[in-house]
């Protein structure tokens, strides 16, 4: 008997068998991978087709989207009353309107929004004014720092190498001082304290006065008006000075430092902080700003009243002049400050300049109507829709039982001021320029996505999509080459993208005379190569925003024209095909869009992906039977033909023995 060897087989379709343990034709010498991927091949072709048309769905998923993405950035940008670029609200075309003052006061008086009023300001004779409080019980002008007596014998031998820092305006120097005896007595020291002033800062700049004798002097550090000065360094010890003492108020310090003990004495107490300390009210314009102990600083007043909306005033400490300032956050005559009686606000700040506020008073002819000496209680008002904000005074007034009335209407209307509205242009300009621009591209994308025809190869066959065996032979490169192919022309002939893009060419001319009235602000529509687009002359639609701005608003947005407008008529096509809330567009229906969440799951493209998914489940379990089938079938051969082999090799055996 013949024996039958086997040979080993490699087979690049092992990948069909899984995790299958296949015995390749040892025994037999059949080419069994072979045998079965032949035997499977129509399941094989057919599950690659099913595959292929999935993943030509899911490009044409990615098509529409990137169609509807368009669609919506362009309807978000120009159609929405969040946009800032709404091309559809007046609000946005208003907003390039601006009021000029015109006439030799032009400067004393702004204005801006809108009116259909003929409005003229022929003098203003006072403006409206906050209450302010100014504080001199703190000051004043600048202090003098002034030191604690001490003995010129007391200053010993550690006096020299020590330092004063000065700091005055904002410029610091510092001075060393030598030992004591070197001065000879007190009045030594202060000269050449005062020399060394000079020289450091200019004469007349820090003036140094003592007081006193050898045994017992104190020293004094002044500056002229509208000066700072601080003083600090190891020799204020002992020099009895206090390292850190300014010429202005230390809003630092506690109110103890700054009003001394016994200021607390005849207040009234309101409590006790956590340390038992008395606490006091800081009452102003009868509201209490919060509870202040002697141990509280000056600042953490300061900003309890600015922070305090109720009290209505805020304050201001000046280092120059010494002062602090409380004025209203409203102006008229309505406003005023007050302290309380006998409380802790009136103990820091009771001695002071009061003053109220005032009204603005002025005088204006309103469609020929003269309005004489009017107020108002503040400087910024509105007269039929136009805000007007004063800013200087002017005119002949005469006062009569205290009103205000104009000396010569008639005169004061040859320095009166008038207003114009002029069209500010470039906001406008540059977000109809970005929407042309958009537009274009948006239906450029269109037209070209249901009119380009499938690319063929030479041998006129299509463009399928790469099979995983068929990218396992290409480079990355060639991959994308091959795919861009693929990809061309997969919605061609859509009837809805059709619709949609002559839709949005119509929205050009909505209504009779719509193509004429845009072209005569700029925007023209042309036809090339069976693509429209639409262009823009800058300078034709800056003249006529300039002319006539209600023009081009009302062509564009529609507003007071009772009809659709371009933008209108995009908006309700936009919403047609691609609409995200509600019931979604044609577009978002077929494709599904994230701008839409829930359609990812529930379109028609992806229920087609689905039921492909089914078929290339049930081919793949089809196609995985027949492979066990064949798989058994040859095994139970191999082991037949094994066992032959066997049987054979013991019959030569036997016969060779004899």
């Amino acid at each position: 008997m013949a024996y039958i060897s086997g040979t080993s087989s490699t087979s690049s379709s092992s990948s069909i068998y899984g995790t299958r343990n296949v015995l390749s034709g040892l025994a037999s010498g059949i080419d069994t991978e072979s045998l079965i991927e032949n035997a499977v091949t129509g399941y094989k072709t057919k599950i690659t087709s099913l595959q292929q048309k999935k993943t030509q769905y899911e490009w044409k998923q990615e098509a529409y989207r990137s169609i509807i993405d368009k669609l919506s950035s362009f309807a978000d940008k120009y159609t929405s009353y969040q946009s800032s670029t709404n091309l559809m609200s007046s609000a946005f075309y208003d907003s390039g309107l601006k009021i000029v003052s015109q006439g030799v006061n032009a400067d004393r008086v702004a204005a801006s929004g809108k009116t259909n009023s003929d409005v003229q300001v022929l003098g203003v004779k006072q403006l409206a004014t906050a209450a302010t409080y100014t504080s001199t019980t703190l000051g004043g002008s600048s202090s003098p720092i002034t030191g604690d007596a001490v003995a010129f014998s007391d200053l010993g031998e550690d006096f020299e190498g020590k330092e004063l820092t000065f700091t005055l305006d904002g410029v610091t120097k510092k001075i060393t001082l030598k030992a004591a005896d070197t001065y000879g007595d007190a009045d030594g020291l202060v000269q050449s304290l005062q020399q060394q002033l000079n020289d450091a800062f200019g004469t007349g700049k820090i003036t140094l006065t003592s007081t006193g004798d050898a045994s017992s002097f104190a020293m004094e550090f002044s500056v002229s008006y509208g000066s700072t000065l601080s003083l600090g360094g190891s020799a204020c010890a002992s020099l009895g000075l206090t390292n850190g003492a300014t010429s202005y108020v230390n809003s630092g310090n506690t109110l103890e430092q700054i009003l001394g003990s016994t200021a607390f004495d005849s207040l009234t107490q309101s409590g006790t902080d956590e340390n038992g300390e008395a606490l006091y009210d800081f009452v102003i314009n009868g509201v209490s700003v919060g509870q202040f102990s002697k141990n509280s600083t000056l600042e953490s007043v300061i900003t309890a009243v600015n922070s305090n909306a109720d009290a209505g005033v805020t304050v201001r400490f000046s280092k120059i002049t010494n002062q602090f300032t409380f004025t209203t956050k409203e102006t008229g005559t309505a406003q005023h400050i007050t302290m309380e009686d006998g409380g802790l606000s009136a103990a820091i700040f009771g001695q002071a300049d009061a003053r109220n506020g005032q009204d603005a008073i002025f005088s204006a002819r309103v469609n020929g109507q003269l309005l004489d000496g009017v107020s108002r209680s503040s400087n910024s008002f509105e007269i039929d829709g136009l805000s007007l904000n004063l800013k200087g005074t002017f005119g002949d007034y005469t006062e009569s039982n205290g009103s205000y009335s104009l000396t010569d209407p008639s005169s004061a209307a040859l320095s009166a001021v008038t207003f114009t509205s002029q069209m500010d242009s470039e906001k406008i300009v540059s977000a109809i320029k970005s929407m042309v621009d958009d537009f274009n591209t948006m239906v450029t994308e269109i037209k070209k996505a249901y009119s380009t025809l499938p690319a063929q190869k030479s041998n006129g066959s299509a463009y399928l999509p790469l099979s995983d065996e068929d990218r396992s032979d290409m480079s990355e490169s060639a991959i994308a080459k091959y795919e861009e192919q693929a990809k061309q022309g997969l919605l061609f002939g859509d009837s809805e993208l059709s619709d949609l893009y002559t839709r949005l060419i119509r929205s050009l001319s909505v209504n009779a005379g719509d193509s004429l009235a845009l072209k005569n602000i700029g925007i023209t529509a042309s036809y090339t190569s069976g693509q429209t687009t639409i262009s823009l002359d800058e300078n034709k639609l800056k003249a006529a925003l300039e002319s006539d701005p209600e023009k081009v608003k009302n062509l564009l947005s529609g507003s007071g024209s009772g009809s659709s407008s371009m933008l209108s008529s995009m908006k309700q096509t936009i919403e047609k095909y691609a609409k995200t809330t509600g019931t979604k567009g044609l577009l978002i229906q077929k494709a599904g869009s994230s701008l839409a969440p829930t359609s990812l799951l529930d379109n028609t493209l992806k229920k087609s992906i689905d039921k492909l998914e089914e078929q290339i489940t049930k081919w793949q379990e089809k196609m995985d039977a027949q492979i066990d089938r064949y798989t058994t079938q040859f095994t139970q051969l191999e082991k037949l033909i094994s066992q032959m082999n066997s049987q054979s090799s013991t019959l030569n055996g036997l016969m060779g023995s004899y």
